[in-house]
Order: structure tokens, then sequence, then C-alpha cells
């Protein structure tokens, strides 16, 4: 049984995003911290620790992080936590991975916002 249900575990995520908007990086690590051992099995903690580490400049460790939370999300949180690793992998300059990602997320405003935005055109063959 988890301590926290997931509506407890959703209002401190919520928290810590208000934390990290504020610039209280520091504040939103920890809860993030502290929810990854509450609740190790959700993609949350690892999505926000991700958005952490992109405020940091940690672009790779992003990645990193939402490559363990794309393998832990929910059929619910998939497309989100894809989205973010699409943004990731975009501030991490690695365009060819953005691309392939924001086709993956067809009609996400996220992957819609992407592909807007002047970005390098690759061939097919390059996204296979």
């Amino acid at each position: 049984m988890n301590p926290l249900s997931r509506d407890e575990a959703r209002l401190l995520a919520g928290l810590s995003f208000v934390a990290a908007r504020r610039g209280k990086l520091d504040v939103a690590q920890t809860i993030l911290d502290a929810l990854r051992l509450c609740r190790p099995e959700s993609a949350m903690p690892l999505a926000g620790l991700a958005c952490v580490m992109l405020s940091r400049g940690l672009n790779d460790e992003a990645c990193s992080l939402l490559d363990q939370a794309v393998a832990l999300a929910t059929d619910a949180d998939t497309q989100d936590v894809q989205a973010i690793r699409a943004l990731a992998l975009r501030q991490a300059g690695r365009a060819l991975e953005c691309s392939r990602a924001v086709r993956a997320l067809g009609s996400h405003p996220v992957a819609q916002a992407l592909a807007a935005q002047a970005a390098p055109i690759h061939s097919p063959a390059e996204l296979t």
C-alpha cells in the first residue's frame, strides 16, 4: 500500500511545479524526491524532476529521467510524459530524436507547437 493516494501525490507534484515556477528549484526537487520514494511506480515524480533538471540546464539528465518516466507512465499519462520528453530532447539539441518524438505524439498540443517552430527537416529515412 502506498503512503500517499494518487490525489495526494498529484497535489504534492502540483506544489513542486509552483515552487519551480517561483525559482525554488531546491524546494521542488526535495518534494519530488520524497514523492519518488513514496510512489516509485509513478512516472509523475520523474517527469517533475526532469523539468527541474531542464531548468538547471541539465538536459541530458532530464532526458534520462524522462526515458525512465515513459517506461512507468500509465495510459493516461503517456502522452504528457512523451510531450515533456520531446521538449527535453529539443532543449538537449537532439533534433532527430525530437522529430521522432513529435511525430509519435500526433496532434498533442506540444507536438503541434514544436512542429510549428523552425526545426531542421529530416528525410523520412532519417526518422525511421
